[in-house]
């Protein structure tokens, strides 16, 4: 009994000290500038968002809350939190009024992390800067990168990716000049809308059609100087609006479910659909 009690002491020490000199080689990488990130990407489940200052949590953000402890942001998040939970993000002048905060992501990881020696299944917070705060959404699935050196922050977002239902998909054309050439304020105009309630069209511009040939795209860009394509998708009672391009924008159904993976800088563009079971 008391051999295998040593032989466990050493095994567990070994593992200690191997780790420590993975850490110290990964370091050493680290300082000397590579390109290339030296450790596989990890995956999760974002089950936190959370802003931290000197005194504690002054936001705290899950799939089902957003609990504002902070006098400064009371009024500055959503009223309808039921609609918005889990959706939030920090603004410039929000962080204004936050000296000395961290941000921070609680994930649930879904492949080991050799270096904090964290199990898949179980979850672990990073520090983080507000951009990657930003684009992230409570139960978004992930992949990053972590810092060898600072830890333990997630360093960066090699992907994000969501299952929502679509709400509504529209389409929004700007003018910015006179047809004379003269400047004014951009006007915008809705060039189609369609919800689950109806189907309505700008008829001087577009039939009441879901979806937009290639033709009919050209022609659009020719008339407007900006052209916008949207989608309005629910995510569990949570809703976000999407900026996306015309073959993405014409395969959305409303009242459909999708996969689908985000960037931006809040997460806000739409790039690809994916396979809900396989993630790809």
């Amino acid at each position: 009994m008391e051999l295998n009690d040593r032989r466990r002491s050493f095994s567990s020490r070994c593992d200690e000290m191997n780790r420590r000199s993975l850490l110290s080689v990964l370091a050493l990488a680290s300082s000397a500038g590579c390109v290339e990130h030296p450790l596989p990407t990890l995956r999760g489940d974002v089950t936190r968002k959370r802003v931290v200052g000197p005194a504690g949590a002054l936001l705290v953000v899950t799939e089902d809350d957003i609990s504002v402890e902070s006098a400064r942001l009371a009024g500055d998040f959503p009223r309808e939190r039921e609609r918005e939970r889990g959706n939030t993000s920090i603004t410039g002048k929000q962080f204004e009024k936050l000296p000395q905060v961290e941000f921070r992501v609680m994930i649930r990881h879904g492949n080991r992390s050799y270096v904090d020696d964290i199990e898949s299944g179980e979850t672990g917070e990073y520090r983080t800067n507000r951009s990657v705060f930003n684009r992230l959404m409570a139960a978004d699935r992930i992949e990053f990168q972590i810092d060898l050196v600072n830890r333990p922050s997630l360093l960066t977002l090699s992907r994000v990716v969501r299952t929502g239902r679509v709400e509504r998909k529209w389409i929004v054309g700007t003018h910015r000049k006179e047809p004379e050439g003269g400047r004014k304020r951009p006007k915008q105009y809705e060039l189609l809308n369609d919800s689950e309630d109806e189907i309505e069209a700008n008829r001087s511009v577009l039939d009441a059609e879901r979806t937009v040939g290639a033709k009919v795209g050209a022609k659009l860009r020719k008339r407007f100087d900006t052209l916008g394509y949207h989608l309005a998708i629910e995510h569990d009672g949570r809703r976000q609006i999407y900026r996306t391009k015309r073959p993405q924008f014409n395969r959305a159904q409303v009242g459909g479910q999708r996969t689908f993976e985000v960037d931006g800088e809040y997460g806000g563009q739409l790039v690809r659909y994916l396979s809900r079971e396989s993630g790809r």
